[in-house]
């Protein structure tokens, strides 16, 4: 609250999180890419998102925290920017209070040599501050960049997978609004459903006050609090100029193309309509079998086109000698 109280008017408002546990927190930010292709998922997150002070913030944090535990218990996740993607320090958008510009200046010189071992490091990019109750779950997904996951207060239970997976953790399709997230509850996986889930690659750690979490790009991670309240910050880094490609530098990436490449072959196809030929498929109806089959030869084509693609990279990819 030293640092992010202000004077000003109005005061900054900052992004919240709030869901019953067990539910907390499915959500999702717009992207660029569903707005285009206008993807009709069915998908109704029961996250609800709101924007408030930090001082109401914390009063709404207190106040949940005096509730009847019997009672259906509300959790709330503070989630926001605050150091843009030029490195500069920043408050719901807006200038940042000279404590926060220091202390980011400090935690910048602390990790800037632990970063640089990152082979392709070219800075910071954006950094986000994370605080929350007790019971929050960010269910398992993947970045696209470098993070570095400091902890400042609390413990998290960290469940981190390799690269690809994505048919063992069943992957948002492209242009979903939880691109890049499983569909997988971690808590009570479902294997009727989802029966690859059994292969998939997981291994857990708990991270502490001090604990600095590195999380190469496009490795799954899902952050569970059960044990206390928490807050932390993250970094995200962007490549140095003249990077290779990351399916280059790992080939396990070359998997997240593929199926990228096959769901981009189906929007070109479908259009909008594409989520709801994917959605009937996926649930084995029949009312759309004109569309499946020309699914299936876009599918066949694309599949193809990816498998001559990987087979010429150095090392190649399993599914491309399939």
């Amino acid at each position: 609250r030293r640092i992010f109280a202000s004077n000003a008017d109005p005061k900054p408002k900052f992004n919240v999180a709030a869901d019953q546990q067990g539910r907390c927190c499915r959500y999702f930010e717009s992207q660029g890419k569903a707005k285009q292709s206008g993807y009709p998922y069915p998908f109704a997150p029961s996250t609800h998102l709101y924007r408030d002070t930090f001082d109401g913030f914390v009063k709404t944090v207190r106040k949940a925290a005096r509730l009847d535990s019997k009672k259906a218990r509300v959790i709330h996740y503070l989630h926001e920017i605050v150091m843009d993607s030029h490195g500069k320090a920043v408050v719901a958008g807006g200038t940042a209070p000279p404590p926060l510009v220091a202390d980011l200046q400090a935690v910048k010189a602390t990790l800037e040599p632990i970063a640089s071992d990152q082979p392709f490091f070219g800075g910071f990019a954006n950094a986000k501050l994370w605080m929350g109750q007790r019971g929050i779950v960010m269910p398992m997904h993947y970045d696209s960049t470098d993070n570095l996951y400091v902890m400042a207060w609390g413990r998290k239970r960290a469940i981190i997978g390799p690269p690809g997976q994505l048919d063992a953790l069943y992957r948002y399709p492209n242009a979903h609004p939880l691109v890049g997230s499983s569909q997988v509850n971690l808590s009570s996986a479902d294997l009727e459903k989802y029966p690859n889930f059994q292969h998939a690659q997981l291994q857990e750690v708990i991270v502490g006050p001090g604990d600095i979490l590195y999380l190469p790009a496009w490795w799954w991670h899902q952050f569970e609090q059960p044990f206390e309240d928490t807050a932390a910050l993250n970094l995200w880094s962007r490549d140095r100029d003249q990077a290779p490609d990351p399916a280059l530098r790992d080939k396990r990436v070359r998997e997240h193309a593929l199926f990228d490449q096959l769901e981009g072959a189906l929007v070109q196809l479908f259009g909008n309509q594409t989520g709801l030929v994917l959605d009937a498929r996926a649930n084995n109806r029949k009312d759309h079998k004109q569309q499946f089959m020309s699914a299936n030869r876009a599918l066949i084509l694309a599949a193809e086109s990816w498998q001559k693609q990987a087979f010429r990279m150095p090392g190649g990819h399993p599914k491309a000698e399939v």
